[in-house]
């Protein structure tokens, strides 16, 4: 995937939170889902990172499609609606969402640590707690080193989980048990995620930006074989090691 294909994915993703809000504040009198307020803060992240300060500067450069939905990418537009709906939520009582002013404050603070602390990974409302504070800690350890060779040119700090996804999905089954499932890929090989008990999860789901992945009846995935691949089997042992030495720092 080239950096533009990422570009616009990620653009395309975050257009369609911002239409979905609009269109839910658009209804005055329905109740908003309290589905939405994950999809508000992740566009209010969004709003207030490094990654839209470059994606407007391209648009405004004339370097993206002429065709591409590009509302989130105004800066009223944006900020609008994210007030609105931080305005409806107070005034319905059910707790206030970050203003846009505090989503920027925790960009900022987020990238002197070099990393979000937020869950937006698939499954994350569904798995236990102990769960998403293990995917915090890996936005702490994913890096270029553990990240698939192929790929890694790729990767970046706006794009932690990228080529990351085999190697963290046997490590979660270390931690938790279960098994390791995987999504055939267009270009071959698979996407991995894990299922423990009845939780279907996928640490690593970012990657894809918008896109939605089928995980239904998808093929097991053994260790055996993917660490056959004794790069693979280094880095997975590398991850492990980052994970252990990082937790350390914390006790």
């Amino acid at each position: 995937m080239t950096d533009r294909t990422e570009q616009l994915r990620r653009i395309a993703y975050y257009e369609s939170l911002l239409r979905e809000l609009a269109q839910a504040l658009s209804e005055a009198d329905a109740a908003l889902p309290a589905s939405l307020r994950d999809k508000a803060e992740a566009l209010g992240r969004y709003y207030g990172s490094e990654a839209w300060k470059r994606d407007f500067a391209d648009d405004e450069a004339g370097l993206l499609p002429k065709t591409l939905r590009r509302g989130v990418l105004s800066e009223d537009g944006i900020y609008n609606v994210l007030e609105e709906y931080r305005g409806r939520l107070e005034d319905s009582g059910r707790g206030l969402l970050k203003n846009t002013a505090e989503c920027e404050g925790d960009t900022m603070n987020n990238k002197e640590t070099g990393k979000e602390q937020s869950c937006g990974f698939y499954g994350a409302e569904a798995v236990p707690e102990e769960i998403r504070e293990l995917y915090r800690d890996l936005k702490h350890v994913w890096c270029p080193e553990t990240c698939a060779p192929r790929l890694r040119p790729q990767w970046s700090e706006d794009n932690l989980t990228w080529g990351q996804c085999s190697i963290t999905s046997f490590l979660v089954q270390d931690l938790y048990g279960g098994k390791v499932y995987g999504v055939p890929l267009p270009e071959g090989g698979f996407h991995c995620f894990n299922v423990v008990g009845d939780c279907v999860f996928d640490l690593t789901s970012e990657q894809f930006g918008g896109e939605e992945l089928d995980y239904a009846d998808r093929p097991e995935q053994l260790r055996e074989t993917h660490f056959a691949d004794a790069d693979k089997f280094a880095r997975y042992e590398l991850l492990k090691e980052k994970l252990t030495a990082y937790q350390a720092s914390k006790a």
